[in-house]
């Protein structure tokens, strides 16, 4: 059983492995809600570190290499990296561009170099050791807009991973189960199994089972998981994180269960500072939101209602696939009915409206008057002001961590907080539509039929504080 999530300013795991990380820099958190200036603060702290450099030349006091400050700047998507670089002109970010089709090969060239660099996620997933000794050597700092993914399935098949193993071509590292490539038995290898390899020799795979009789290759329960490797992170001066509501996060509990300490922080006075996140208040946002973010409360919420009784968990991924056409047909008609409702009272177009559910599960709950492609925003969607025109939405979801990787922390006795993570998933939905906008505010008609997810919202809009919500959440069941 999970421990009680405890969250606080300064915030490390016990339960660390005896391989984790010995030498990390200084990493803060900087957990602020959707458009309280974590952005602002960020690039105002990177030029900062620009004029300071200019003034330490001035007075004689530079580095070694005299140079200006590196950063490694990642964000989800390729429209923040041009922002970055519009705002931090002094010190002329460089995206990667391909290179014989892959970007990576820029990437270490531009790292080669010392360019400050602006990237995304899936890039930045891809480093290697070498990659990274070349940012140590060269005293970059890091910079990750919005959490990574830290661990996740590793889909190989399963033939062949018994196979990897039989042929003593992998072993499993005792104290991290960390899979590892056999250089002695296969040092030259150039084959079908070449990704495998290379995600070996940079840390990436994991080989995980709840089984106590441990990992079998090819049994149900043994699991390959691909994670980031933590050690990674000594490479840079100092990492800084922007997020909201990490307590909720994968990433998170990926950290505590390596032993990666933390301190969380809270961007204050309009993106000018730092405070600890336990003073993060949240009241005049939340007002301003509470005013025109306007959450359906009426009969077509029926197909969400979970039965007094049960645990069953309506619009969850398990409940579309066991509930078929049938459920299918009661969500799409609900949601059909909801934005005509909308449109025939004027209160959006057919170009204001978005929706989003399960990505299996789109063309089944795609129905008339929301089938356009422009009307759709993917579930995951993060840091894009492309649908920031949208004033009616619905979210036809019901999120839980994926049960392998919530196990996976468990093991470790870290509780990923299902309700946090959830409610902070559809936030970052929401926070694609027009809710975002505070200088030109319009109000956005929402439609949330799971039980579970809206009384989550309601929640979150009541507290006036995110460690307040944190607590109540973790609390938090259907009556």
């Amino acid at each position: 059983m999970a421990h009680d999530l405890q969250i606080t300013d300064r915030t490390r795991s016990e339960t660390t492995q005896p391989s984790t990380i010995t030498a990390l820099p200084e990493m803060v958190v900087i957990d602020t809600i959707p458009g309280g200036y974590k952005t602002t603060f960020i690039i105002n702290h990177m030029n900062k570190a620009y004029e300071n450099h200019l003034a330490d030349r001035l007075m004689g006091r530079t580095d070694e290499d005299g140079l200006p400050p590196r950063f490694l700047y990642v964000t989800p998507l390729l429209d923040e990296v041009e922002r970055v670089k519009e705002k931090c002109p002094d010190l002329r970010f460089r995206d990667p561009v391909p290179v014989h089709g892959r970007k990576f090969f820029d990437l270490e060239r531009l790292v080669e170099a010392g360019e400050s660099i602006a990237t995304t996620h899936e890039l930045f997933r891809m480093l290697t050791p070498a990659v990274v000794k070349k940012l140590q050597d060269r005293a970059y700092h890091l910079v990750i807009d919005e959490v990574l993914t830290c661990v996740d399935y590793f889909k190989y098949d399963e033939d062949d991973v018994q196979m990897l193993f039989n042929q003593k071509m992998v072993s499993i590292e005792e104290s991290t189960n960390r899979l590892r490539w056999n250089h002695d038995l296969w040092p030259d290898y150039d084959g079908k199994h070449q990704q495998v390899k290379n995600l070996c020799d940079c840390g990436n795979l994991v080989a995980w089972t709840m089984d106590e009789a441990g990992f079998v290759p090819g049994k149900k329960g043994s699991l390959l998981l691909w994670a980031f490797p933590t050690t990674f992170l000594a490479a840079f001066q100092t990492v800084h994180v922007l997020t909201y509501l990490f307590a909720g996060s994968p990433m998170r509990a990926y950290l505590q269960s390596q032993g990666v300490e933390f301190s969380l922080q809270t961007v204050v006075n309009q993106g000018k500072g730092l405070a600890p996140w336990s003073r993060a208040a949240e009241g005049e946002a939340k007002a301003r939101i509470r005013k025109h973010l306007k959450v359906y409360e009426g009969p077509l919420n029926a197909i969400g209602r979970r039965p007094r009784g049960t645990r069953a968990n309506p619009m969850s991924k398990n409940w579309f696939l066991k509930g078929g056409e049938t459920i299918t047909k009661r969500a799409r008609s609900a949601a059909t009915n909801r934005f005509r409702q909308l449109v025939r009272d004027r209160f959006c177009t057919s170009r204001e409206i978005a929706w989003t559910t399960f990505k299996p599960f789109r063309s089944k709950l795609a129905g008339k008057g929301y089938k356009h492609h422009t009307q759709w925003i993917p579930l995951n969607a993060k840091a894009s002001n492309e649908y920031r025109h949208k004033t009616a939405v619905a979210y036809l979801a019901n999120r839980f961590a994926l049960p392998e990787i919530k196990n996976f922390f468990e093991s470790f006795d870290i509780d990923i907080c299902e309700n946090v993570y959830a409610l902070s998933e559809m936030l970052q939905w929401l926070w694609r539509s027009a809710i975002r906008d505070d200088k030109d505010p319009k109000d956005v008609h929402v439609f949330i039929p799971s039980e579970r997810m809206r009384e989550l919202l309601k929640l979150w809009l009541s507290c006036d504080d995110a460690e307040t919500f944190v607590r109540k959440a973790s609390e938090f069941t259907l009556r």
